[in-house]
């Protein structure tokens, strides 16, 4: 009988993974072949321990004459073919044999695509999905050709290609096997034979890859480029990769504007491809811009189903989530930085950058004991490998406690290498020294959990000389800083090591170890001590002793990220006058990062300064012409659309349009029900009978059909500032025969001036007002208006809630109205010191969002 099933493999010195790729096919597939090209250790030894076939093949570089020869072995009438560092989940394998068996007897394919999943990094923390033909018909006319980067073809004719539901995982980027193994040197040798014959726009294209991998990144763009300048047309599958891969190698060169230029092209070009938005985005952040990443972002994450990818599924289930993470940490943020950092988690639990960033946050915000609980419910923990990520990524942020409690907790028979570096973090440098003469240092060295740097700083502290000399002899020659670095010279030039240095402080901070910190401070030049340790101290929340270094510093001294922080901290002491001299000098001297400008506009703005405003903000959008948010303080933002809506008939009856794909109303429409009931039905029974209700911010009328509805009130003044949502909310009280609702369409603020609305698409009610004096939008003080007296005010306001209380003082004074307000956590000190001082007091409150609660005040 013809087999259904043949693996097909062809391998050389592959001893230490063969094992694991035969095992996971076990028993689940019919035959074996197993071409070996060559092999001098034990990889034969290992493949006869399962049911193969095993035939010598005379290696002559071409992968594509091997794996016909594999091919031209095989008895099955489908073929899958693996390398011996992938595998796969049996299980999956077996569900994915029972499809090809359906799309067989329907004849459908002749060769179907899967995922393949690339782990890189050190243990498998960079995950990289791609599609991969991996099945094929086993037919004389369906064979492999190019003698690197092989690919499927059909003599005669286009092979027909299907999709199943099937992963293989690589594990051949890991950067061990990659060194071990030398695959790019020999994979870069053989295309550059190849192109002497015949220039070819895949062969350019992959030989990118092989430069990319070595770090040439320069030579890998000039690939990527001339493959894109060669292909035949856009239609081939690698084309908008390579794409992809120039706006990379443009990002890791600091070349964003061209990197910017090129995505946004692609973006047009490829609407619906999630790479080329992301990475659009990925470029503001390294221009600091980030509510315009933000924008890109929510709306990639918002309209997932609408994007695919061409290539790298990071893109749309990934990459969005950890940029967000990284926003809203910067932004302060920080439950919708944990949530963002989450999200990124569940697609890749194996990221120590993600892992380090949320436990951080975590530790810092909450107690350890709810981190503790937090880390026991946790399902992925439940498997080893996770558990040693998470115990690396804590130990790397300097947590010894938690640590230690879940070695115990999981009974966990420690590395010396965690134990080493549990020694250090204690401080018990004695018995970290014992362990190190027990230990060979390079093999501690080696196991990832005590690394280079946590050398160095076990160094300093011991202060030993044979362990010094030990240290020295055991490291090679990439680690030449550090032998510089133990010449302890005052003011030695350690600048080129620049980077080394800094990271080495970092975890000097991280650990809390000052004494040694101050020791290598002290032992670099002036130069780079005063700039570059100001900057990592600012980063680090050391800010007064950061400004003591910069004020030793000549101005034209000062690189952006000193303006920057110099700028910041005197906004944050109310000093706009000298923030704004600072800003103005950084421009001067060329130093034009986007967050100068913005902090600079933000300034004109606050002390309304309006015609210079107008003339800066003309001129940053010379420096970023593309910046959304900077539009918007010209009303000229593209953002400025509204979505089409759809009409929704409550469970009781009343009748409420909606914005189609907007937060609220996909929640209105799904539920059938108002938005926030539980907030309405609870804070309602506050309302007086026969009141008059300020609703102020709006949005479509929720909670004013609600309040029209179960609170008899005598009258409604809706505030709503944007027009195409009153035009909305009129139609809303029209529908429902409403007679005592009037619409006000203004903003309400602390202040009577004009503005834009900063929509923010896929939530308008999450929108709030940007103060510009030829802004369209009319904003005003409650107390300037000429108005009946409230019993009852709502207030939404996005975050300007406590300038709209100081605008209704003289209200809340003379007429005592009870006051629902929903407050962003960050204001809520303040929001209840200025009513308690009004004369209120908090008497309930619902706070079941993850930045933000709804309170109610009462005289």
């Amino acid at each position: 009988m013809t087999p259904f099933l043949s693996l097909c493999m062809i391998v050389k010195n592959e001893e230490k993974v063969l094992k694991r790729c035969l095992e996971s096919v076990d028993g689940l597939i019919d035959e074996i072949i197993i071409v070996d090209t060559g092999s001098t250790d034990n990889t034969k030894e290992v493949a006869t321990e399962f049911n193969t076939t095993i035939f010598d093949y005379k290696w002559n570089n071409n992968f594509s004459d091997a794996r016909n020869y594999a091919q031209s072995k095989a008895k099955g009438k489908w073929i899958l073919y693996l390398d011996a560092d992938e595998y796969v989940d049996p299980q999956n394998f077996k569900e994915a044999i029972e499809k090809l068996k359906e799309l067989d007897k329907k004849a459908s394919f002749e060769a179907i695509l899967v995922t393949q999943i690339n782990f890189a990094g050190n243990y498998g923390e960079v995950v990289n999905p791609c599609l991969t033909t991996r099945f094929y018909k086993n037919h004389s006319s369906i064979k492999f050709h190019r003698p690197i980067h092989e690919q499927l073809y059909k003599e005669n004719g286009e092979l027909s290609v299907g999709f199943l539901n099937f992963y293989i995982y690589h594990s051949g980027y890991l950067k061990t096997t990659h060194k071990e193994k030398n695959k790019s040197e020999r994979n870069v040798s053989l295309l550059i034979s190849e192109l002497k014959e015949n220039e070819n726009a895949f062969d350019y294209f992959n030989m990118g890859n092989e430069y990319g991998v070595q770090g040439r990144i320069e030579e890998a763009l000039d690939s990527y480029q001339k493959s894109y300048l060669l292909k035949k047309d856009t239609e081939q599958i690698w084309v908008p990769n390579a794409v992809e891969r120039i706006i990379n190698c443009l990002i890791r060169l600091d070349r964003y504007e061209e990197g910017l230029k090129v995505a946004e092209d692609a973006s047009v070009y490829w609407k619906n491809i999630a790479d080329f938005k992301c990475l659009m985005a990925h470029i503001y952040l390294q221009q600091n811009r980030v509510e315009d990443a933000e924008y890109v972002l929510l709306e990639l994450v918002q309209n997932r189903n609408q994007y695919m990818t061409c290539h790298n599924i990071n893109y749309l289930e990934y990459f969005p989530y950890k940029f967000l993470g990284e926003i809203y940490e910067r932004q302060n943020e920080i439950k919708k930085a944990v949530e963002y950092y989450s999200y990124a988690l569940n697609f890749n639990d194996k990221d120590l950058y993600i892992i380090e960033k949320l436990y951080n946050l975590l530790l810092k915000y909450d107690d350890k004991k709810n981190v503790v609980t937090f880390i026991q419910n946790n399902k992925s923990m439940n498997r080893f490998d996770n558990r040693a990520i998470l115990l690396k990524g804590l130990l790397d942020i300097g947590e010894v406690e938690i640590v230690e409690h879940f070695i115990s907790y999981w009974n966990i028979d420690c590395p010396e290498g965690i134990l080493l570096k549990i020694h250090l973090l204690k401080g018990e440098y004695k018995d970290a020294y014992d362990l190190t003469k027990e230990y060979n240092i390079n093999l501690l060295l080696n196991d990832s959990w005590f690394d280079i740097n946590d050398a160095v700083i076990l160094a300093l502290q011991l202060d030993n000389v044979d362990f010094n000399k030990l240290f020295i002899e055991s490291i090679s020659d990439e680690y030449e800083w550090i032998n510089r670095l133990f010449n302890e010279v005052k003011g030695r030039d350690l600048s080129i090591y620049k980077q080394e240095i800094i990271n080495l402080l970092q975890k000097c901070i991280q650990y809390e170890k000052f004494e040694v910190f101050e020791r290598i401070v002290n032992t670099l030049s002036v130069g780079f001590q005063k700039l570059d340790i100001g900057n990592l101290l600012y980063k680090n929340g050391f800010k007064t002793l950061a400004l003591d270094f910069y004020q030793e510093l000549e101005l034209n001294k000062l690189d952006e990220q000193a303006f920057v922080n110099i700028i910041e901290s005197l906004i944050e002491q109310a000093n706009y006058d000298d923030a704004l001299r600072f800003s103005y000098m950084a421009i001067e001297q060329d130093r034009l990062d986007y967050r100068i400008f913005k902090m600079a506009i933000g300034i004109l703005d606050k002390m309304e300064i309006y015609d210079d405003k107008e003339k800066l903000i003309e001129i940053t959008l010379q420096y970023y012409p593309e910046s959304e948010y900077i539009k918007e303080f010209m009303g000229i933002s593209r953002k400025n659309n509204i979505l089409n809506t759809q009409k929704v008939l409550l469970a009781d009856n009343t009748y409420i349009n909606v914005f189609q794909n907007d937060f609220i109303g996909k929640i209105i429409s799904e539920t059938n029900d108002y938005y926030e009931r539980l907030e309405l039905d609870t804070f309602s029974k506050y309302i007086p009978n026969n009141s008059i209700i300020y609703d102020i911010g709006t949005n479509i009328g929720n909670h004013t059909l609600f309040f029209s509805k179960y609170t008899n009130p005598s009258k409604i003044f809706a505030f709503e500032p944007i027009a195409d949502v009153c035009k909305v909310l009129e139609q809303n009280i029209k529908d429902n025969n409403i007679n005592n609702a009037e619409i006000i369409n203004v903003a309400v603020a602390d202040r009577s001036a004009k503005g834009n609305m900063h929509l923010q698409k896929g939530n308008i009610g999450a929108s709030h007002v940007l103060f510009n004096q030829n802004g369209d939008i009319d904003v005003v003080k409650l107390d300037d208006l000429k108005l009946p007296p409230p019993n009852f005010i709502k207030i939404d306001v996005e975050n300007f809630e406590y300038e709209a209380i100081l605008g209704m003082e003289n209200i809340l004074i003379n007429n005592r109205p009870i006051l629902w307000v929903e407050i962003r956590d960050k204001n809520l000190a303040k929001v209840n010191n200025k009513l308690y001082n009004l004369g209120y007091k908090l008497i309930n409150q619902i706070h079941d969002k993850y930045d933000y609660g709804n309170y109610i005040y009462i005289s």
